[in-house]
């Protein structure tokens, strides 16, 4: 490791849930020239405790790689906490988070060889959510790539994945809810960002890796490709990973075989609902939809599933502005909002019995 590899640049994968951004993220895990840990939002939660973070000693140290471990998802990362306190020492005392969070990823051990790290990643779909401003103004001059997928193989994906998430017209409204927040940074700063559908990535993988580390200013390694070749040593080294539910087509080649399999899962008013939430969004980037007509059944699912989708963000906003401890208590107490799915789970039963 050389010693300044705690400030080499930072990318990021962005994008909604079931996009291609796991895909992504272990193509790059293969790469020689970059770490990119396994998906465990610490940076972000880490963050308002730390950020301001001038100067660090033992008990500091002690007390960060104890926070590091409550995160949620942190066995996800296959850190050796021994090797990250080792590393932690060898910073100077005069540090800031950058480099604290540089060494976090740095003490990432990966099953693919590495040479000398010229690039550090991070994913993480909560990184496209409202939350996206804390990362851009934290990381000014980090690269972003967003990965995109029509809605609808997005919303099948997400439901056949068994993924907690309410409806299908919530994940429209998160959908584009992600895309417009996004579009206003693009706009800013257009050179940081690379934008790409998962539909483009799969019918041609090798023409957009070779564009995605020229973005990312990296010598491009045709043997990334053959990352799945290591399957059974990335799933014993990540054993925590729920690989059967959530990414049991992974490790396999790169293929088109996952797009258009929704027409089975999204129906009725449902699909309705999601194209007309989400539809002129995903024409932008060339997906199809049909036009509807809205019926009482649409309009309920609209009103409920927006209510709901606003009474979340207040949620999350409030619960990420409380101190480490309090908020991990409360988020154990919610059970990632279980609560409130309960809650209008109940509701849409019984107007379904008073129907």
């Amino acid at each position: 490791m050389k010693p300044n590899s705690v400030n080499s640049p930072l990318f990021f994968i962005i994008g909604r849930p079931r996009s291609g951004t796991t895909l992504l993220s272990v193509l790059f895990d293969a790469h020689p020239n970059v770490i990119i840990p396994g998906e465990c939002n610490f940076m972000l939660a880490l963050s308002l405790k730390y950020q301001h973070i001038k100067t660090i000693d033992a008990k500091i140290i002690r007390q960060f790689i104890m926070d590091l471990k409550s995160t949620k998802f942190f066995k996800n990362i296959a850190i050796d906490l021994n090797i990250l306190e080792q590393n932690l020492m060898t910073l100077a005392p005069q540090t800031n988070f950058h480099e604290i969070i540089g060494m976090v990823h740095l003490s990432f051990t990966s099953v693919y060889p590495k040479g000398e790290i010229l690039l550090r990643g991070d994913k993480n779909p909560s990184y496209s959510s409202e939350l996206f401003h804390k990362i851009i103004h934290t990381y000014t001059d980090a690269k972003y790539i967003h990965m995109i997928r029509d809605v609808h193989d997005h919303i099948g994906s997400v439901l056949s994945s068994r993924f907690l998430l309410p409806s299908a017209t919530y994940m429209a409204i998160a959908w584009k809810k992600s895309i417009e927040r996004l579009a206003k940074y693009k706009k800013k700063k257009p050179e940081q960002f690379y934008t790409l559908r998962y539909e483009d990535f799969v019918e041609n993988p090798e023409k957009h890796t070779q564009d995605l580390c020229s973005f990312l200013n990296l010598p491009y390694h045709p043997e990334i490709l053959k990352f799945y070749l290591k399957k059974d040593e990335y799933q014993s080294h990540q054993p925590y990973k729920n690989f059967e539910n959530h990414h049991k087509a992974l490790f396999n080649p790169i293929n088109k075989s996952r797009i258009g399999n929704w027409h089975a899962l999204l129906k009725g008013n449902d699909l309705a609902a999601v194209e007309l939430i989400a539809g002129k969004t995903a024409a932008q980037f060339g997906y199809e939809y049909k036009q509807h007509k809205l019926n009482a059944g649409i309009i309920y699912l609209l009103i409920k599933w927006y209510l709901y989708y606003f009474l979340v963000i207040i949620l999350r906003a409030f619960v990420f502005s409380l101190p480490l401890r309090k908020r991990y208590k409360i988020i154990g107490k919610l059970k990632e909002n279980r609560i409130i799915i309960k809650l209008f789970r109940k509701i849409s039963r019984r107007n379904a019995l008073k129907k």
